[in-house]
């Protein structure tokens, strides 16, 4: 009899998280040292598991719940629509820097973790200097993933439309939080909170999100950058309260800004 390279220790915790955490993930834990992603796998499959999940193309097509709501800010935030008939051709991508991956992967496990993700290089330009910088990519091949995200209002030409999402006021603060993760700045040097701003070429949008701070009793301001780049600033007497508000109770959020709101 061939003895199993697998302790009892291991293979429970395959059984009870097998559906929740990669294989790759568990390959990285000091539980499973010495062990690599495939040899896990073939261990949950002989041990009769099976991670195969359908994707879930209908995701979007109601905005209800917490993370439906941050991810649609998320997206109109950071992500871009590729929608184009003739070639059959509809794409939801993301590409944020490679630090930041976990999201792409929270997000694609809500989806039905069927597409891959992929790293490159990438040449920017900010601020009259040049650099490169590591960045990891979803892309998801879904009309019906496009068609939802349209109808919500992530136009395929954000930066030329006046059309922005809405959502049920419960859950703004939860979408707000997505657009802050995805295109927001917390500014604070030495842990001093100095400013919050949203930056947009959609005033209408930023506006919307005016609106929808004064009805909880938080004050902004928008001014005008440039051509089609509008900036809304939250004042600083405010700008705690306002982190207060946007991470109370939530359970998703990009843990690089979210650190930020602690270290304060």
């Amino acid at each position: 009899m061939v003895k199993s390279i697998f302790n009892s220790e291991q293979i429970d915790f395959i059984k009870n998280n097998y559906s929740n955490v990669t294989y790759q993930q568990m390959s990285d834990m000091e539980l499973f040292n010495g062990l690599d992603s495939k040899q896990i796998r073939s261990k949950a499959r002989a041990l009769g598991l099976s991670k195969t999940r359908k994707f879930n193309s209908d995701y979007f097509n109601l905005i209800d719940t917490e993370n439906k709501a941050y991810w649609l800010g998320f997206i109109y935030a950071d992500g871009y629509i590729v929608y184009n008939k003739n070639n059959r051709n509809y794409e939801t991508g993301i590409e944020i820097h490679t630090n930041d991956k976990y999201m792409l992967d929270k997000l694609n496990q809500e989806l039905g973790n069927q597409h891959k993700i992929t790293s490159r290089k990438r040449n920017i330009e900010f601020n009259g200097y040049e650099y490169i910088s590591s960045c990891s990519r979803l892309r998801i091949y879904s009309k019906d993933i496009c068609d939802a995200l349209i109808e919500h209002g992530v136009d395929i030409n954000k930066t030329n439309s006046s059309i922005y999402p809405k959502v049920q006021h419960n859950l703004f603060m939860h979408f707000l939080r997505g657009f802050l993760d995805g295109d927001g700045c917390i500014y604070a040097p030495e842990d001093k909170l100095k400013a919050i701003h949203f930056t947009n070429a959609n005033k209408e949008f930023l506006e919307y999100i005016q609106q929808q701070l004064l009805s909880i009793n938080i004050d902004s301001n928008i001014h005008k950058e440039k051509d089609k780049k509008y900036r809304l600033y939250i004042s600083m007497k405010q700008a705690k309260e306002f982190l207060d508000k946007i991470y109370e109770d939530c359970s998703i959020k990009l843990e690089r800004k979210y650190q930020i709101y602690n270290s304060l």
